[in-house]
Protein backbone atom coordinates (compact mmCIF):
# COMPACT_ATOMS: atom_id res chain seq x y z
CA UNK A 1 0.00 0.00 0.00
CA UNK A 2 0.94 3.69 0.03
CA UNK A 3 3.62 5.29 2.33
CA UNK A 4 2.47 8.67 3.89
CA UNK A 5 4.84 10.88 3.82
CA UNK A 6 2.57 13.71 4.43
CA UNK A 7 0.25 14.66 6.77
CA UNK A 8 -2.60 12.30 5.97
CA UNK A 9 -3.81 9.65 7.99
CA UNK A 10 -3.48 6.08 6.97
CA UNK A 11 -6.90 5.47 6.62
CA UNK A 12 -7.89 8.19 4.28
CA UNK A 13 -4.61 7.49 2.26
CA UNK A 14 -6.99 5.32 0.43
CA UNK A 15 -8.73 7.61 -0.81
CA UNK A 16 -6.05 9.49 -2.48
CA UNK A 17 -6.39 9.94 -6.02
CA UNK A 18 -4.68 6.78 -8.48
CA UNK A 19 -3.12 9.41 -10.11
CA UNK A 20 -1.97 11.30 -7.22
CA UNK A 21 1.40 13.17 -8.91
CA UNK A 22 4.61 12.77 -7.02
CA UNK A 23 5.96 15.43 -5.43
CA UNK A 24 8.45 16.06 -3.20
CA UNK A 25 8.04 14.80 0.36
CA UNK A 26 4.50 13.29 -1.08
CA UNK A 27 3.19 9.70 -1.11
CA UNK A 28 5.42 7.59 -2.98
CA UNK A 29 3.32 5.06 -4.86
CA UNK A 30 6.24 2.06 -4.93
CA UNK A 31 6.86 2.02 -1.38
CA UNK A 32 8.36 -1.21 0.22
CA UNK A 33 6.35 -0.91 3.35
CA UNK A 34 2.97 -1.72 3.84
CA UNK A 35 0.02 -0.55 5.71
CA UNK A 36 -1.02 -3.13 8.72
CA UNK A 37 -3.35 -6.08 7.13
CA UNK A 38 -6.08 -5.01 9.87
CA UNK A 39 -6.21 -1.37 8.32
CA UNK A 40 -5.76 -2.90 4.64
CA UNK A 41 -9.27 -5.14 5.72
CA UNK A 42 -11.31 -2.10 6.97
CA UNK A 43 -10.57 0.31 4.17
CA UNK A 44 -11.20 -2.41 1.34
CA UNK A 45 -14.43 -3.32 3.48
CA UNK A 46 -15.72 0.37 2.90
CA UNK A 47 -14.12 1.13 -0.28
CA UNK A 48 -13.81 -0.36 -4.14
CA UNK A 49 -10.51 0.69 -5.27
CA UNK A 50 -10.72 1.18 -9.05
CA UNK A 51 -8.26 -0.36 -11.65
CA UNK A 52 -5.03 2.00 -11.59
CA UNK A 53 -3.38 3.52 -14.57
CA UNK A 54 0.20 1.82 -14.62
CA UNK A 55 2.37 3.68 -12.61
CA UNK A 56 4.88 5.52 -14.76
CA UNK A 57 8.76 4.72 -14.45
CA UNK A 58 11.21 6.37 -11.89
CA UNK A 59 14.37 5.89 -9.75
CA UNK A 60 13.35 3.89 -7.03
CA UNK A 61 15.05 5.99 -3.95
CA UNK A 62 18.21 4.57 -2.44
CA UNK A 63 18.46 3.15 1.34
CA UNK A 64 22.06 4.92 2.26
CA UNK A 65 22.11 8.26 3.46
CA UNK A 66 24.90 10.58 3.83
CA UNK A 67 26.16 14.01 4.92
CA UNK A 68 26.70 16.68 2.72
CA UNK A 69 29.99 16.27 0.64
CA UNK A 70 31.51 19.79 -0.23
CA UNK A 71 34.89 19.86 1.33
CA UNK A 72 35.70 22.26 3.65
CA UNK A 73 36.26 25.80 2.62
CA UNK A 74 39.10 27.21 2.87
CA UNK A 75 40.40 30.50 0.89
CA UNK A 76 42.86 33.58 1.38
CA UNK A 77 46.31 34.59 -0.39
CA UNK A 78 49.37 32.35 0.25
CA UNK A 79 53.16 32.02 -0.50
CA UNK A 80 54.43 29.53 -2.13
CA UNK A 81 57.05 28.22 -4.26
CA UNK A 82 58.66 25.01 -5.97
CA UNK A 83 61.33 23.13 -3.83
CA UNK A 84 63.35 23.18 -7.23
CA UNK A 85 63.37 27.02 -7.82
CA UNK A 86 62.76 28.49 -4.48
CA UNK A 87 64.18 31.96 -5.64
CA UNK A 88 61.09 32.65 -7.43
CA UNK A 89 58.83 32.65 -4.51
CA UNK A 90 55.04 33.31 -5.43
CA UNK A 91 51.47 34.88 -3.63
CA UNK A 92 48.19 33.65 -5.22
CA UNK A 93 44.85 33.77 -3.86
CA UNK A 94 44.35 30.16 -2.80
CA UNK A 95 40.53 28.93 -2.92
CA UNK A 96 40.16 25.00 -2.07
CA UNK A 97 36.72 23.78 -4.38
CA UNK A 98 35.67 21.16 -6.46
CA UNK A 99 38.36 18.99 -5.40
CA UNK A 100 40.97 21.14 -6.00
CA UNK A 101 43.18 23.70 -5.15
CA UNK A 102 42.26 27.36 -7.70
CA UNK A 103 45.09 29.68 -7.41
CA UNK A 104 43.96 32.92 -8.58
CA UNK A 105 46.57 36.40 -9.16
CA UNK A 106 43.70 38.35 -8.05
CA UNK A 107 41.15 38.83 -5.31
CA UNK A 108 39.13 41.72 -4.63
CA UNK A 109 37.07 42.70 -1.47
CA UNK A 110 33.59 42.57 -1.82
CA UNK A 111 33.73 41.04 -5.37
CA UNK A 112 35.76 38.18 -4.65
CA UNK A 113 38.58 36.26 -7.12
CA UNK A 114 38.77 36.95 -10.80
CA UNK A 115 38.04 33.78 -12.70
CA UNK A 116 39.65 34.81 -15.79
CA UNK A 117 42.71 35.32 -14.20
CA UNK A 118 43.91 32.02 -12.64
CA UNK A 119 47.40 30.94 -11.74
CA UNK A 120 46.91 27.09 -11.66
CA UNK A 121 44.37 24.79 -10.90
CA UNK A 122 45.91 21.77 -8.89
CA UNK A 123 43.46 18.57 -8.64
CA UNK A 124 43.80 16.92 -5.20
CA UNK A 125 43.66 13.64 -7.49
CA UNK A 126 47.53 14.62 -8.15
CA UNK A 127 48.82 15.30 -4.85
CA UNK A 128 50.02 12.27 -3.20
CA UNK A 129 51.34 13.37 -0.02
CA UNK A 130 50.92 16.39 2.50
CA UNK A 131 53.26 17.00 5.15
CA UNK A 132 53.96 19.47 7.37
CA UNK A 133 57.89 21.03 7.29
CA UNK A 134 59.57 21.73 10.92
CA UNK A 135 63.37 22.01 9.54
CA UNK A 136 64.92 25.12 8.74
CA UNK A 137 64.78 27.44 5.62
CA UNK A 138 65.17 26.52 1.97
CA UNK A 139 67.05 29.63 1.47
CA UNK A 140 68.31 31.45 5.01
CA UNK A 141 67.14 35.21 3.87
CA UNK A 142 63.41 33.87 4.03
CA UNK A 143 61.85 32.09 6.58
CA UNK A 144 61.01 28.13 6.65
CA UNK A 145 57.51 26.96 4.74
CA UNK A 146 55.07 25.11 6.83
CA UNK A 147 53.75 22.35 4.54
CA UNK A 148 54.68 20.59 1.68
CA UNK A 149 52.85 19.15 -1.10
CA UNK A 150 54.32 16.42 -3.38
CA UNK A 151 51.94 15.46 -6.43
CA UNK A 152 52.14 12.86 -8.91
CA UNK A 153 54.69 14.42 -10.95
CA UNK A 154 57.48 14.60 -8.47
CA UNK A 155 56.41 18.29 -7.98
CA UNK A 156 57.08 19.82 -4.82
CA UNK A 157 55.10 22.85 -3.61
CA UNK A 158 56.51 24.52 -0.57
CA UNK A 159 53.55 26.36 0.86
CA UNK A 160 52.90 29.50 3.62
CA UNK A 161 55.80 30.86 5.97
CA UNK A 162 56.71 29.75 9.33
CA UNK A 163 57.27 33.29 11.12
CA UNK A 164 57.56 31.44 14.62
CA UNK A 165 60.77 29.91 13.46
CA UNK A 166 62.53 33.02 14.62
CA UNK A 167 60.90 33.26 18.02
CA UNK A 168 63.52 34.82 20.76
CA UNK A 169 65.13 36.59 17.52
CA UNK A 170 64.69 39.95 16.89
CA UNK A 171 60.98 40.33 15.24
CA UNK A 172 61.45 40.92 11.65
CA UNK A 173 59.29 43.28 9.27
CA UNK A 174 56.89 41.63 7.57
CA UNK A 175 57.46 41.97 3.98
CA UNK A 176 55.88 44.89 2.19
CA UNK A 177 53.93 42.71 0.21
CA UNK A 178 52.37 41.39 2.91
CA UNK A 179 51.35 44.38 5.15
CA UNK A 180 48.22 44.72 3.27
CA UNK A 181 47.34 41.63 2.58
CA UNK A 182 48.00 38.97 5.31
CA UNK A 183 49.01 35.25 4.48
CA UNK A 184 46.36 32.48 5.49
CA UNK A 185 46.19 30.37 8.58
CA UNK A 186 48.39 27.67 7.23
CA UNK A 187 47.67 24.81 9.68
CA UNK A 188 43.75 25.94 9.05
CA UNK A 189 45.02 24.93 5.09
CA UNK A 190 46.89 21.76 6.37
CA UNK A 191 44.40 20.68 7.93
CA UNK A 192 41.75 21.29 5.32
CA UNK A 193 44.16 19.90 2.89
CA UNK A 194 44.47 16.33 4.97
CA UNK A 195 41.12 16.08 5.48
CA UNK A 196 40.25 16.59 1.49
CA UNK A 197 42.14 13.93 0.71
CA UNK A 198 40.16 11.61 2.89
CA UNK A 199 37.03 9.83 1.52
CA UNK A 200 34.06 11.69 2.49
CA UNK A 201 32.29 11.41 5.96
CA UNK A 202 29.08 9.65 6.72
CA UNK A 203 26.85 10.22 9.10
CA UNK A 204 27.21 6.90 11.03
CA UNK A 205 30.88 7.75 11.33
CA UNK A 206 31.87 7.59 15.23
CA UNK A 207 34.14 10.56 16.53
CA UNK A 208 37.05 8.72 16.45
CA UNK A 209 37.05 7.02 12.74
CA UNK A 210 40.45 5.91 11.38
CA UNK A 211 41.93 7.63 8.70
CA UNK A 212 41.66 5.55 5.28
CA UNK A 213 45.56 5.72 4.63
CA UNK A 214 45.87 3.28 2.54
CA UNK A 215 43.24 3.88 0.23
CA UNK A 216 43.90 7.76 0.48
CA UNK A 217 47.27 7.07 -1.08
CA UNK A 218 46.23 5.33 -4.34
CA UNK A 219 43.14 7.11 -4.71
CA UNK A 220 40.94 10.62 -4.71
CA UNK A 221 37.54 10.51 -4.09
CA UNK A 222 35.40 13.26 -6.23
CA UNK A 223 32.95 13.71 -2.86
CA UNK A 224 31.09 16.18 -5.10
CA UNK A 225 30.14 13.70 -8.03
CA UNK A 226 27.51 10.67 -6.10
CA UNK A 227 27.16 8.36 -8.69
CA UNK A 228 24.41 6.22 -6.99
CA UNK A 229 23.55 4.53 -3.76
CA UNK A 230 23.23 0.67 -2.63
CA UNK A 231 22.22 -1.28 0.27
CA UNK A 232 25.77 -1.14 2.10
CA UNK A 233 27.35 2.42 1.01
CA UNK A 234 27.17 5.30 -1.33
CA UNK A 235 29.11 5.39 -4.73
CA UNK A 236 31.47 8.24 -5.50
CA UNK A 237 33.38 8.95 -8.54
CA UNK A 238 37.30 8.64 -8.16
CA UNK A 239 40.74 9.32 -9.37
CA UNK A 240 43.82 6.81 -9.36
CA UNK A 241 46.13 9.11 -8.31
CA UNK A 242 49.68 7.57 -10.19
CA UNK A 243 47.40 7.21 -13.78
CA UNK A 244 44.42 9.67 -13.41
CA UNK A 245 42.18 7.12 -14.03
CA UNK A 246 38.42 7.53 -13.55
CA UNK A 247 36.93 4.71 -11.58
CA UNK A 248 33.98 4.34 -9.01
CA UNK A 249 34.23 4.08 -5.09
CA UNK A 250 31.60 2.04 -3.27
CA UNK A 251 32.21 3.47 0.56
CA UNK A 252 30.68 1.18 2.99
CA UNK A 253 29.66 1.98 6.63
CA UNK A 254 30.39 -1.25 8.53
CA UNK A 255 28.71 0.20 11.40
CA UNK A 256 25.14 -0.58 8.81
CA UNK A 257 26.12 -4.22 9.65
CA UNK A 258 25.52 -4.05 13.55
CA UNK A 259 21.73 -3.03 12.08
CA UNK A 260 21.31 -5.70 9.39
CA UNK A 261 22.39 -9.34 10.75
CA UNK A 262 23.14 -10.74 7.11
CA UNK A 263 24.87 -7.32 5.66
CA UNK A 264 28.21 -8.61 6.36
CA UNK A 265 27.91 -11.86 5.11
CA UNK A 266 25.75 -9.93 1.57
CA UNK A 267 28.57 -7.71 1.35
CA UNK A 268 31.51 -10.33 1.39
CA UNK A 269 28.98 -12.04 -1.44
CA UNK A 270 29.63 -9.27 -3.17
CA UNK A 271 32.92 -8.20 -3.03
CA UNK A 272 33.89 -12.36 -3.72
CA UNK A 273 31.40 -12.74 -6.77
CA UNK A 274 33.45 -9.85 -8.49
CA UNK A 275 36.51 -10.67 -7.81
CA UNK A 276 35.66 -14.15 -9.44
CA UNK A 277 33.75 -12.70 -12.39
CA UNK A 278 35.70 -12.19 -15.90
CA UNK A 279 32.98 -11.28 -18.52
CA UNK A 280 32.19 -7.98 -20.61
CA UNK A 281 29.26 -7.75 -19.24
CA UNK A 282 29.88 -7.53 -15.61
CA UNK A 283 31.60 -4.31 -13.96
CA UNK A 284 35.04 -5.18 -12.84
CA UNK A 285 36.39 -5.07 -9.58
CA UNK A 286 39.90 -3.31 -9.38
CA UNK A 287 40.58 -3.01 -5.49
CA UNK A 288 39.55 -3.53 -2.28
CA UNK A 289 40.66 -2.30 0.97
CA UNK A 290 39.50 -1.78 4.94
CA UNK A 291 40.14 0.27 7.94
CA UNK A 292 38.11 -0.74 11.51
CA UNK A 293 35.17 1.81 10.33
CA UNK A 294 34.86 1.17 6.28
CA UNK A 295 35.20 -0.63 3.15
CA UNK A 296 36.16 0.37 0.05
CA UNK A 297 35.43 -1.73 -3.10
CA UNK A 298 37.00 0.33 -6.15
CA UNK A 299 35.52 -1.02 -9.76
CA UNK A 300 35.46 0.87 -13.00
CA UNK A 301 33.40 3.24 -13.90
CA UNK A 302 30.78 3.18 -16.36
CA UNK A 303 29.33 6.90 -17.66
CA UNK A 304 25.49 6.14 -16.74
CA UNK A 305 22.45 3.48 -16.45
CA UNK A 306 19.87 2.21 -18.40
CA UNK A 307 17.38 3.80 -16.57
CA UNK A 308 18.89 7.03 -16.95
CA UNK A 309 18.57 6.31 -21.04
CA UNK A 310 15.00 5.61 -20.67
CA UNK A 311 14.30 9.12 -18.51
CA UNK A 312 16.36 10.93 -21.39
CA UNK A 313 13.91 10.29 -23.79
CA UNK A 314 11.31 12.59 -25.31
CA UNK A 315 8.85 9.59 -25.34
CA UNK A 316 10.09 8.42 -22.09
CA UNK A 317 10.89 4.81 -23.62
CA UNK A 318 13.21 3.22 -25.65
CA UNK A 319 12.45 1.59 -29.15
CA UNK A 320 12.94 -1.69 -29.84
CA UNK A 321 15.42 -1.67 -31.36
CA UNK A 322 17.44 -0.22 -29.10
CA UNK A 323 15.70 -2.20 -26.21
CA UNK A 324 17.02 -5.51 -28.02
CA UNK A 325 20.90 -5.01 -28.58
CA UNK A 326 20.70 -3.97 -24.42
CA UNK A 327 18.57 -7.11 -23.90
CA UNK A 328 20.83 -9.58 -25.04
CA UNK A 329 23.93 -7.98 -23.44
CA UNK A 330 22.02 -7.75 -19.81
CA UNK A 331 21.08 -11.57 -21.25
CA UNK A 332 24.71 -12.49 -21.93
CA UNK A 333 26.30 -11.66 -18.67
CA UNK A 334 23.18 -12.93 -16.62
CA UNK A 335 23.85 -16.52 -18.82
CA UNK A 336 27.74 -16.31 -17.94
CA UNK A 337 26.47 -16.00 -14.11
CA UNK A 338 23.93 -18.72 -13.75
CA UNK A 339 26.54 -21.09 -15.67
CA UNK A 340 28.70 -20.07 -12.31
CA UNK A 341 25.76 -21.00 -9.98
CA UNK A 342 25.18 -17.25 -9.34
CA UNK A 343 21.44 -15.35 -9.51
CA UNK A 344 22.12 -11.76 -8.81
CA UNK A 345 18.87 -11.16 -7.36
CA UNK A 346 18.50 -7.50 -7.94
CA UNK A 347 18.05 -7.05 -11.65
CA UNK A 348 16.86 -3.75 -12.75
CA UNK A 349 17.64 -0.41 -15.20
CA UNK A 350 19.58 1.33 -12.70
CA UNK A 351 22.01 -1.79 -11.96
CA UNK A 352 22.77 -1.87 -15.90
CA UNK A 353 25.73 0.31 -16.80
CA UNK A 354 26.42 2.00 -19.34
CA UNK A 355 29.54 2.86 -21.57
CA UNK A 356 28.39 6.25 -23.48
CA UNK A 357 25.52 8.34 -22.89
CA UNK A 358 25.73 9.95 -25.86
CA UNK A 359 24.41 6.66 -28.07
CA UNK A 360 21.88 4.22 -28.45
CA UNK A 361 24.00 1.53 -28.46
CA UNK A 362 26.51 1.85 -25.85
CA UNK A 363 28.08 -1.48 -24.20
CA UNK A 364 25.98 -2.52 -20.79
CA UNK A 365 27.67 -4.02 -17.81
CA UNK A 366 25.19 -5.65 -14.80
CA UNK A 367 26.54 -3.83 -11.20
CA UNK A 368 25.14 -4.25 -7.66
CA UNK A 369 25.71 -7.71 -6.45
CA UNK A 370 24.86 -6.98 -2.51
CA UNK A 371 22.19 -9.13 -2.87
CA UNK A 372 23.61 -12.00 -5.43
CA UNK A 373 23.34 -15.59 -3.86
CA UNK A 374 24.94 -18.79 -4.95
CA UNK A 375 22.14 -21.05 -5.72
CA UNK A 376 23.15 -24.58 -7.16
CA UNK A 377 20.78 -26.60 -9.55
CA UNK A 378 17.59 -27.91 -8.37
CA UNK A 379 17.90 -25.40 -4.86
CA UNK A 380 15.81 -22.87 -3.70
CA UNK A 381 16.27 -20.03 -0.60
CA UNK A 382 13.83 -17.79 0.60
CA UNK A 383 15.90 -15.16 2.17
CA UNK A 384 14.73 -11.62 1.42
CA UNK A 385 16.59 -10.04 -1.81
CA UNK A 386 16.21 -7.41 -4.24
CA UNK A 387 13.84 -4.25 -5.31
CA UNK A 388 10.11 -5.22 -4.67
CA UNK A 389 8.80 -3.99 -8.01
CA UNK A 390 11.25 -6.10 -10.20
CA UNK A 391 10.51 -9.49 -8.33
CA UNK A 392 8.72 -12.25 -8.97
CA UNK A 393 5.75 -13.62 -7.17
CA UNK A 394 7.40 -16.73 -4.95
CA UNK A 395 10.21 -13.70 -3.71
CA UNK A 396 7.51 -11.47 -2.60
CA UNK A 397 5.32 -14.46 -1.03
CA UNK A 398 8.59 -16.13 0.77
CA UNK A 399 7.64 -19.38 -0.90
CA UNK A 400 11.68 -19.85 -2.05
CA UNK A 401 13.06 -18.88 -5.07
CA UNK A 402 15.82 -20.11 -7.66
CA UNK A 403 17.77 -18.84 -10.43
CA UNK A 404 14.82 -17.94 -12.38
CA UNK A 405 13.72 -15.18 -10.70
CA UNK A 406 16.15 -13.07 -12.97
CA UNK A 407 14.25 -13.90 -16.30
CA UNK A 408 10.80 -12.51 -14.28
CA UNK A 409 13.36 -9.60 -13.73
CA UNK A 410 13.89 -9.46 -17.21
CA UNK A 411 10.78 -9.49 -18.27
CA UNK A 412 10.06 -6.38 -15.99
CA UNK A 413 13.22 -4.69 -17.60
CA UNK A 414 11.59 -5.04 -21.42
CA UNK A 415 8.04 -3.74 -20.05
CA UNK A 416 9.46 -0.89 -18.81
CA UNK A 417 12.00 0.06 -21.24
CA UNK A 418 9.17 -0.30 -23.88
CA UNK A 419 6.24 1.49 -22.20
CA UNK A 420 8.12 3.40 -19.68
CA UNK A 421 5.63 2.00 -16.82
CA UNK A 422 5.47 -0.32 -14.27
CA UNK A 423 3.39 -3.45 -15.43
CA UNK A 424 1.54 -4.13 -12.07
CA UNK A 425 -0.15 -1.80 -9.36
CA UNK A 426 0.40 -2.53 -5.89
CA UNK A 427 -2.42 -3.87 -3.59
CA UNK A 428 -3.70 -6.52 -6.67
CA UNK A 429 -2.79 -10.08 -7.07
CA UNK A 430 -0.40 -10.17 -9.69
CA UNK A 431 -1.68 -13.33 -11.37
CA UNK A 432 -4.86 -11.42 -11.85
CA UNK A 433 -3.32 -8.35 -13.12
CA UNK A 434 -1.17 -10.82 -15.70
CA UNK A 435 -4.74 -12.24 -16.98
CA UNK A 436 -6.12 -9.34 -18.26
CA UNK A 437 -4.58 -7.85 -21.59
CA UNK A 438 -5.83 -5.05 -21.48
CA UNK A 439 -4.39 -3.41 -18.58
CA UNK A 440 -1.37 -5.00 -18.99
CA UNK A 441 -0.85 -4.17 -22.80
CA UNK A 442 -2.70 -1.24 -23.12
CA UNK A 443 -3.32 0.60 -26.38
CA UNK A 444 -1.14 3.37 -25.78
CA UNK A 445 2.14 2.80 -26.46
CA UNK A 446 2.17 -1.24 -27.13
CA UNK A 447 0.20 -0.66 -30.20
CA UNK A 448 3.08 0.31 -31.74
CA UNK A 449 5.15 -2.69 -30.31
CA UNK A 450 5.45 -6.13 -32.37
CA UNK A 451 3.54 -8.93 -31.02
CA UNK A 452 6.98 -10.52 -30.08
CA UNK A 453 8.12 -8.11 -28.05
CA UNK A 454 4.63 -8.84 -25.82
CA UNK A 455 5.02 -12.65 -26.03
CA UNK A 456 8.00 -12.66 -24.62
CA UNK A 457 7.29 -11.02 -21.67
CA UNK A 458 4.20 -12.90 -21.29
CA UNK A 459 6.73 -16.02 -21.22
CA UNK A 460 8.70 -14.55 -18.97
CA UNK A 461 6.10 -13.18 -16.07
CA UNK A 462 5.11 -16.27 -15.75
CA UNK A 463 3.86 -17.46 -12.07
CA UNK A 464 4.62 -20.55 -12.95
CA UNK A 465 8.53 -20.95 -12.23
CA UNK A 466 8.72 -24.08 -14.25
CA UNK A 467 6.95 -22.20 -17.10
CA UNK A 468 8.81 -19.40 -16.80
CA UNK A 469 11.56 -19.41 -19.84
CA UNK A 470 15.65 -19.90 -19.41
CA UNK A 471 18.67 -17.78 -20.38
CA UNK A 472 18.75 -20.06 -23.59
CA UNK A 473 15.15 -20.33 -24.32
CA UNK A 474 14.96 -16.78 -23.81
CA UNK A 475 17.89 -16.05 -26.23
CA UNK A 476 16.51 -18.45 -28.77
CA UNK A 477 13.21 -16.15 -29.08
CA UNK A 478 11.89 -15.03 -32.60
CA UNK A 479 12.09 -10.83 -31.17
CA UNK A 480 15.66 -11.71 -30.31
CA UNK A 481 16.53 -12.90 -33.98
CA UNK A 482 17.02 -10.60 -36.53
CA UNK A 483 19.69 -9.42 -39.36
CA UNK A 484 19.55 -5.87 -37.98
CA UNK A 485 19.83 -7.00 -34.14
CA UNK A 486 22.73 -9.35 -35.02
CA UNK A 487 24.64 -5.76 -37.00
CA UNK A 488 24.30 -3.74 -34.41
CA UNK A 489 25.44 -6.79 -31.88
CA UNK A 490 28.26 -7.42 -34.03
CA UNK A 491 29.64 -3.60 -34.37
CA UNK A 492 29.62 -3.36 -30.87
CA UNK A 493 31.78 -6.30 -30.80
CA UNK A 494 34.20 -4.99 -33.53
CA UNK A 495 34.49 -1.64 -31.85
CA UNK A 496 35.71 -2.96 -28.52
CA UNK A 497 37.95 -4.86 -29.81
CA UNK A 498 37.29 -8.02 -27.74
CA UNK A 499 36.54 -11.50 -28.04
CA UNK A 500 32.80 -11.92 -29.59
CA UNK A 501 30.90 -12.80 -26.83
CA UNK A 502 27.56 -11.48 -28.02
CA UNK A 503 27.71 -13.50 -32.06
CA UNK A 504 28.64 -16.69 -32.95
CA UNK A 505 30.15 -17.77 -36.18
CA UNK A 506 26.86 -19.48 -36.48
CA UNK A 507 25.60 -16.23 -36.73
CA UNK A 508 27.64 -15.04 -39.21
CA UNK A 509 26.80 -17.88 -41.49
CA UNK A 510 22.91 -17.71 -40.49
CA UNK A 511 22.67 -13.86 -41.88
CA UNK A 512 25.42 -13.70 -44.67
CA UNK A 513 22.71 -15.69 -46.78
CA UNK A 514 20.32 -13.47 -45.33
CA UNK A 515 22.37 -10.58 -46.51
CA UNK A 516 22.90 -11.62 -49.94
CA UNK A 517 19.08 -12.50 -50.43
CA UNK A 518 18.54 -8.81 -49.79
CA UNK A 519 21.61 -7.57 -52.15
CA UNK A 520 23.73 -6.11 -49.41
CA UNK A 521 26.89 -7.87 -49.88
CA UNK A 522 27.28 -9.75 -53.19
CA UNK A 523 27.65 -13.25 -53.59
CA UNK A 524 31.04 -14.88 -53.22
Amino acid sequence: MRQIEVNVHRKCAIELPSNCTLADHAISRMSISEMPDKEVEMASASHSVPMNENIPLFRLPGQVTTRATSQPHVEGWMIHFVLSDPERRLKHYWVLANNAIHMYNEYNEGLGVNPNRVYKILPLAEIIAITQHSGPPVLSRHPPHCFEIRTTNNTVYCVGENLNYYSGEPVRKMPRSLSFRPPSNTQLWFQALKESLQPPPSKSDPENAELALEFANLYQVLSEKTLGSGQFGTVYSAIQRHTGKEVAVKVISKERFAKKGTAAESMRAEVLILHKMSHPGIVRLEFMCETKDKIFVVMEKMNGDMLEMILSQASGRLDSRVTRFLLVQILSALKYLHDQGIAHCDLKPENVLLSDMSTNFPQTKICDFGYARFIPESQFRKTIVGTPAYLPPEVLQRRGYNKSLDMWSCGVIIYVTLSGTFPFNEGEEIADQIQNAAFMFPTDPWSEVEPLATDLIQRLLKVNIEERLTIEQCLAHPWLKSEQLYRDLRSLEVRLNLPRYLTTEEDDERYAQLLQQQGLIPVQ
